[in-house]
């Protein structure tokens, strides 16, 4: 029944710890269970959890004033299998569930959940203890996209503290949110979205000293003012995901090794498996994440380092013929305060950075139909030599494409600009990059003031020199460096030739083919070995 299993994607999406915006105290108002309605929640639990889980007591379903209880509690199990000389502790955790007229369920859930470890290994020990909340949640599941269509929730704080022979770690996070929105767009699709918020981390590392280790072991504490992070898709296939998850609970001879009794079992799902797997593409249209960390700090007994901001951001479309993948990361107002670093390289050290990568012509849907295709899960290798040598032909005929989109990199001096692409062609790859200088003249002229007493600098001066000598002089001031290098091995700087292609070899008369080994004596004279494969003595006068 769609309802009940429905309800089993809700019950995953709980386990995880989750922070948002208070929400109200106390679940949804509802009619109470009853024990028939418990056994229709764990009905359509089974699928996702399987049998086992309530069997064993690790999951069980109660009637509850304000709907139905899950009560998870491994603890038991845990203590059944976990190997000799291994200690594990881990707090009951409980949710509270509820059928809305409009078909959808309430979910609601307020638990602190504790977890503690000890190992003895080779006679030393590791002890490490989690404790995460009170965390509130509550929200709304939808069964027909497997996912929330609304929630928000808090953890008032996060401890973590790992205690062992050669040192000591903990970390801390203060309160933390989140909220969730989903909205369906089709059938069995949504567009989803998640914000969370974070604030007060910190983490202290003291490991003692050992031999190879600096006189008193190494410490260094690491600290966050706050973290907000970012999630967000369009049209995820989020039913068909859960159907193709639940698939694999029920099967689970695809986890068994080769020649046991299950196998032949793998060839009577293995359609289904497909269809599943099919359904589930391109997995969804669009997906974003990304994070910003504010007011950051790492100090240790060598170097103190401070940063305003550092963001990552991720976006990808999903499997597509043409599918685009872009990556970010940057940070600003880095400050590195340390007894290791000259006071003249201060001015070269980056105070903020901005890197920006896409992919484009990404072909993912060619391998995964080629492989959909193919797929016999009852042979010992499930993808044949065939096809595996297909799928590296389609990326070879249909190479992506990287850019690096403007990116830019800043010293209190200097600050470099830079933007280019690389593609390949039949294995061969080209590469173009810009790159471009400000403040080239004031770095070089900082140094040199810096060299009348510390004359070991002169070696950076002469090296920035070389480059700049290589660079074109553009109308505002700025140096430019405009680099080639073509798919026949050549290097070209803003024009200039600084190396030649690569030797061409001549085919071995043996066997036919190319050997490595052998220069290509009636190769013409230009692609023949020649000095001009060495970078110049000197560059051109621009």
């Amino acid at each position: 029944m769609r309802v009940t299993a429905g309800v089993a994607a809700l019950f995953l999406v709980s386990v995880a710890p989750v922070w948002a915006q208070a929400p109200a105290s106390g679940p949804e108002p509802a009619a109470a269970g009853t024990p028939e309605g418990a056994k229709a929640v764990v009905d359509g639990l089974v699928p996702y959890l399987g049998r086992a889980a309530f069997d064993t007591g690790i999951v069980k379903v109660e009637p509850d004033p304000a709907g139905y209880r899950l009560a998870i509690d491994a603890q038991p199990a845990i203590d059944k299998v976990k190997p000799a000389g291994t200690e594990f502790r881990i707090s009951p955790y409980s949710i509270v569930i509820s059928r809305r007229d409009d078909g959808n369920w309430n979910y609601y859930t307020d638990s602190k959940l504790d977890m503690a470890m000890k190992v003895t290994v080779a006679g030393r020990t590791q002890e490490t203890t989690y404790d995460i909340g009170p965390q509130r949640f509550k929200g709304v599941f939808s069964p027909e996209v497997a996912s929330l269509l609304s929630g928000s929730g808090t953890v008032e704080g996060l401890t973590m503290r790992s205690l062992q022979d050669t040192g000591d770690v903990s970390a801390t996070m203060g309160p933390m949110s989140f909220d969730i929105t989903g909205t369906p767009v089709a059938a069995g699709m949504l567009d989803f979205a998640m914000k969370q918020t974070g604030s007060g981390f910190t983490e202290s590392v003291a490991l003692k000293e050992e031999p190879g280790m600096p006189p008193g072991g190494i410490r260094f504490d690491v600290k966050s003012g706050t973290l907000d992070a970012t999630t967000s898709a369009k049209a995820l296939r989020s039913r068909a995901i859960a159907d193709l998850y639940s698939f694999f609970i029920s099967h689970p001879e695809y986890f068994t090794a080769p020649g046991t009794p299950d196998q032949p079992k793998l060839a009577g799902s293995q359609a289904d498996l497909k269809g599943k797997l099919r359904a589930a593409l391109p997995l969804w249209d669009k997906l974003h994440s990304g994070y910003t960390l504010a007011g950051i700090s790492v100090d240790s007994q060598y170097a103190k380092a401070t940063m305003d901001r550092l963001t990552v951001s991720l976006s990808t479309d999903g499997v597509a013929k043409a599918g685009t993948l872009r990556y970010a990361f940057g940070f600003d107002g880095l400050g590195v305060t340390s007894a290791a670093i000259p006071a003249w390289a201060a001015t070269l050290m980056p105070k903020s950075m901005a890197l920006n990568m896409r992919v484009d012509n990404l072909d993912l849907q060619t391998p995964a139909e080629i492989a959909l295709a193919d797929l016999d899960v009852g042979r010992p290798e499930p993808l044949s030599a065939d096809a595996q040598t297909r799928i590296g032909v389609s990326f070879t005929d249909n190479p992506p494409r990287f850019v690096l989109e403007p990116s830019s990199l800043k010293a209190a001096d200097l600050q470099l600009d830079m933007a280019g692409s690389f593609a390949a062609s039949n294995g061969k790859p080209a590469a173009t990059v810009d790159i471009t200088a400000t403040g080239f003249d004031t770095a070089i002229a900082t140094l040199q003031t810096a060299a009348q007493t510390q004359p070991e600098i002169n070696q950076v001066i002469g090296g920035l020199s070389m480059a700049k000598g290589f660079g074109k002089q553009l109308p505002d001031g700025r140096i430019q460096w405009v680099v080639d290098a073509a798919s026949d091995g050549s290097v070209k700087v803003n024009g200039f030739q600084v190396k030649g292609p690569e030797p061409v070899v001549a085919p071995d008369p043996g066997d036919g083919g190319m050997s490595d080994d052998m220069p290509m004596d009636d190769a013409p004279a230009d692609q023949a070995p020649t000095d001009d494969n060495a970078v110049p003595d000197a560059p051109p006068q621009q």
